[in-house]
């Protein structure tokens, strides 16, 4: 192959993937309900979508998927709207701390034999890292969605932490409510 005789000066044009974090109430799921020809994909403890559309805050014909309860059902819902058919040309995912709960019950279900403490899960915090390659896996299906034509806004609840500030006095900030091994890997993912 030669390289070099490949050269583009032109940019070839992706959807986007982006990330919205925020407190309750600041707006989030409105944002996402406003870009058109979006859906929503929600996990079963998340249920801002529907509580606007009964409040009539937003179009009552926002798509809704079904919502999901396993992570092996949020795998398998990307895998369908990264392959097949559809008219859709946003995935509004709300919220990534539901989806990160999902994929930490599966790894602890699935690796841990469902245990969540010291001899399992939690053990010298090895849970959350056996859980980053769960994680990527469904951050490539995001991706597989965004070569399907449809762009991405991942939805996060935010919490508030102390931040050490090397040069001047330490602070409080808002950040994603994820843990920070999932959003070292999220926040590079994204656009």
């Amino acid at each position: 192959r030669d390289w070099l005789a490949e050269v583009s000066t032109t940019a070839k044009a992706r959807p986007m993937a982006a990330i919205a974090y925020g407190p309750p109430g600041v707006g989030k799921t409105s944002i996402g309900a406003a870009i058109p020809g979006c859906i929503f994909l929600v996990d079963d403890k998340e249920d801002g979508v529907n509580t606007l559309k009964t409040s009539r805050l937003i179009a009552q014909d926002v798509p809704v998927l079904p919502a999901v309860s396993t992570w092996e059902d949020s795998l398998e819902c990307l895998r369908q709207l990264s392959t097949q058919k559809h008219k859709h040309k946003a995935l509004v995912i709300d919220a990534a701390g539901g989806f990160e709960k999902l994929c930490h019950d599966y790894v602890c279900r699935t690796r841990f034999h469902s245990d969540w403490g010291e001899k399992g899960f939690a053990g010298y915090q090895r849970g959350y890292e056996t859980s980053l390659p769960e994680w990527r896996l469904f951050l490539n299906l995001l991706d597989s969605c965004r070569g399907n034509g449809m762009s991405i806004l991942l939805l996060a609840h935010s919490i508030v932490k102390p931040f050490k500030n090397p040069t001047a006095d330490d602070y409080d900030r808002f950040v994603p409510d994820l843990h920070h091994k999932t959003w070292s890997v999220t926040h590079r993912w994204a656009d």
